[in-house]
């Protein structure tokens, strides 16, 4: 009878065994008829699992019976060292997110560690908007950056396919143009392995007013002593409203100012 640990997987054995039950790991022959001298070699082979966890030893106990069950031998294969590999995936929303000139954004990000071992990633941000990025650590995971949750470079220890929350924040340019999208990209690499780095994206648009003021004048000769009115049209062509616009009108010393609607 052999056992297995179930971080190996069964792929063939030769010659066919009696039985196979994957659920306890054992492999049985039944040697019924066993020669003087006679030596039968049994071949297994196996596969670690793609969740076995690094580091660890693996080791296969061969185990002699008698028809009675009685123990009669056993031994021990020589232990399998489970090799490191390691893995990260970075994922953020897919959809694009608005933001407006000098706000504070806070953009979510996870980081999964994907290898077999424990790991940390080194973090670095890049912005074509401009400005610094800095990445916090989410702890409760609300999105919000709290007074407990400092600015990270570099991830706690993450065991296997553990996942931590991060938050991307930066200030956005007050000269940003308008409607124009822009990429936040987070990229992570494996102090396990320096070849090992994910990287993702958030898209924003900056959206912001874009006021023009023109003048629309219905007479262009003015008399000496009569009236003449014009008016001053103020569009925002933007993709934000424009809040607290003052509209200022300069008049030449010729003319004397009568009246407008509303009222300056």
């Amino acid at each position: 009878v052999v056992s297995y640990p179930g971080a190996l997987r069964l792929v063939q054995v030769t010659p066919s065994a009696s039985s196979v039950d994957p659920q306890v790991h054992t492999v049985t022959w039944d040697l019924a008829r066993l020669a003087p001298n006679d030596r039968p070699a049994v071949r297994l082979d196996f596969r670690v699992a793609d969740d076995a966890v690094a580091d660890q030893d693996l080791g296969v106990r061969a185990v002699l019976q008698s028809a009675g069950g009685e123990l009669a031998g056993s031994v021990v294969a020589a232990a399998v060292r489970v090799d490191a590999v390691a893995g990260g995936r970075g994922a953020g929303a897919e959809a694009f997110r608005t933001v407006f000139p000098r706000e504070t954004v806070l953009l979510p990000f996870t980081l999964r560690n994907t290898g077999n071992g424990p790991d940390r990633f080194t973090l670095k941000t890049q912005s074509d908007l401009g400005g610094g990025v800095t990445v916090v650590e989410d702890r409760n995971r609300d999105g919000v950056r709290q007074q407990d949750e400092p600015v990270v470079e570099t991830t706690r220890l993450l065991n296997p396919q553990e996942e931590i929350a991060l938050l991307a924040e930066l200030t956005v340019p007050s000269d940003a143009p308008d409607a124009k999208r822009h990429s936040i990209r987070l990229a992570a690499t494996s102090e396990r392995s320096r070849s090992v780095m994910s990287e993702t994206g958030r898209l924003v648009v900056v959206a912001r007013p874009v006021v023009a003021v023109a003048t629309q004048m219905t007479a262009k000769e003015g008399i000496p002593g009569k009236v003449f009115s014009y008016q001053l049209v103020c569009t925002n062509t933007g993709t934000s409203p424009a809040r607290r616009v003052l509209v200022s009108e300069s008049l030449p010393p010729e003319l004397e100012f009568v009246d407008a609607q509303p009222r300056p």
